[in-house]
């Protein structure tokens, strides 16, 4: 996990970036990344309850490593449940 702080006059904001993969082990090669949103959300903030879903960011940088990033995005798909078991839905 990667935090930035920044700020505008008197606020200060944190800003929380989770990283799924990193490197160049897998380069040009297509992934599957499965994520539980809610565990993301409660290691971040353990002691709030979520409150509605407004959007998700999916996001390739590297300026904050300084380096150059590339990548492809297919098939984003958002569950209840996890997928496969028998209550998934979508």
């Amino acid at each position: 996990m990667l935090v930035q702080e920044a700020g505008a006059l008197f606020w200060k904001f944190k800003f929380y970036r989770i990283v799924q993969n990193s490197g160049d082990e897998h380069a040009g090669q297509w992934r599957t990344a499965t994520r539980n949103l809610l565990q993301d959300y409660k290691r971040i903030w353990p002691d709030e309850e979520p409150g509605t879903l407004l959007r998700v960011f999916l996001m390739t940088d590297g300026d904050n490593t300084n380096v150059a990033a590339k990548a492809s995005y297919a098939d984003v798909v958002l569950h209840r449940t996890r997928p496969g078991s028998r209550n998934s839905d979508r």
